[in-house]
């Protein structure tokens, strides 16, 4: 089963500031524990105080709506970067005072119809669907609010009221991999795979590589099999760095999307090659770098929209011209890199952060290994 109840944390290892103890804490944060499949539990064992409960980068996939019915308090709850695929009505039955709600990046297809109908939606501040399958929507204000919630019913309808366990048992299948590669020179050999009717490798317009942790390079080569891409989606994986010649070989190239990953920095010559690009996202990565000249061979006026949401040096996306000229202003002020003689300093090597915390396999109990 993707989700039990005997998920408990049973012990925190960690030392509080002088004058504090459990009883002071009001935040949990989890962080890059990708074998993480459930929330864990407990929390309130420790502490009655707790007001924000933040996941990102999970391996979660289901919800069965009482994971934060111990934590009367909350007010921010964020589950990111993960793969839940459906959201029950109860999940916010005992959470009456929530203000912001996230689940950006997630693998949603299903949001319970009466999720928003337990508590003053007015008292919300924030409301973030973004990069789902069902809904991609991020709202601030109360009217946008209000309109992201009839969205939900309407994009990602679910009627859960009396099937809520049906979503345990929920089954999907993933999608094989579409080619190989040469792990010694990071260049794509082959690649497989059936194509509609009539239609050849020259008819494929889009590369979409996802939830791959395994990939901690950008693969060369797939240029030569598929000559006429114009959108590429990468989600998920471990690259850390883009030194500036992926996207030499894809010329057309309209649509650049690279979230959710550990991307820490970005070379000036990304899009040398790439002219013609309108929609670029590094939303959700690890960004502190991006190459000051990043931009300077695009025509900016027909960029359409520019994400650089969540990273380390930079939270913002813009989709009007004048505010994506002040963005790329921003950048260079936030996240500076002068790497137009200095690119090879890009082979610089990043050290992981730890895990929050450590778990029993045999139990499945959660213990913390460093303060919250």
């Amino acid at each position: 089963m993707p989700l039990n109840y005997g998920n408990a944390v049973t012990r925190i290892d960690a030392m509080h500031r002088t004058g504090f103890s459990d009883e002071d804490l009001e935040a949990i944060f989890i962080d890059r524990v990708y074998e993480l499949t459930f929330v864990p539990r407990n929390f309130s064992s420790f502490s009655e105080n707790i007001k924000a409960y933040k996941i990102e980068e999970s391996s979660i996939k289901f919800l069965n709506g009482d994971e934060f019915d111990e934590y009367p308090r909350l007010e921010y709850l964020t589950i990111g970067l993960s793969k839940i695929k459906a959201i029950p009505s109860k999940l916010f039955e005992k959470t009456l005072e929530l203000k912001f709600i996230g689940f950006f990046m997630n693998e949603i297809k299903k949001v319970g119809h009466d999720l928003f109908t337990k508590f003053y939606v007015e008292n919300l501040r924030q409301v973030d669907f973004r990069q789902n399958f069902c809904i991609d929507e991020n709202a601030k204000y109360s009217d946008e609010i209000l309109s992201l919630i009839e969205n939900l019913k309407e994009k990602c309808p679910y009627d859960d009221e009396t099937t809520t366990t049906t979503i345990l048992a929920t089954t999907t299948k993933e999608i094989e991999k579409c080619f190989y590669w040469d792990r010694q020179s990071e260049t794509v050999t082959e690649v497989t795979g059936r194509h509609q009717s009539s239609n050849t490798n020259d008819d494929v317009k889009t590369i979409k590589i996802e939830t791959t942790r395994t990939f901690s390079f950008f693969p060369q080569g797939l240029g030569n099999f598929f000559p006429n891409v114009i959108a590429i989606n990468i989600r998920n994986t471990n690259i850390e760095i883009l030194t500036g010649e992926e996207l030499d070989e894809f010329p057309q190239l309209r649509s650049f999307v690279f979230v959710g990953s550990n991307l820490t920095t970005i070379s000036s010559k990304l899009f040398e090659k790439t002219p013609n690009i309108e929609f670029i996202s590094f939303s959700g990565n690890k960004l502190e770098k991006i190459g000051r000249d990043l931009f300077k061979p695009i025509n900016v006026t027909q960029l359409k929209e520019l994400y650089f949401n969540n990273n380390f040096c930079i939270n913002r996306h813009e989709n009007v011209e004048i505010f994506i000229k002040e963005l790329i202003n921003e950048l260079k002020e936030k996240c500076p890199f002068d790497d137009e003689f200095t690119t090879t300093t890009l082979a610089t090597t990043t050290t992981m952060k730890k895990k929050c915390f450590y778990w029993d396999r045999k139990n499945r109990n959660r213990k913390t290994k460093n303060e919250f």
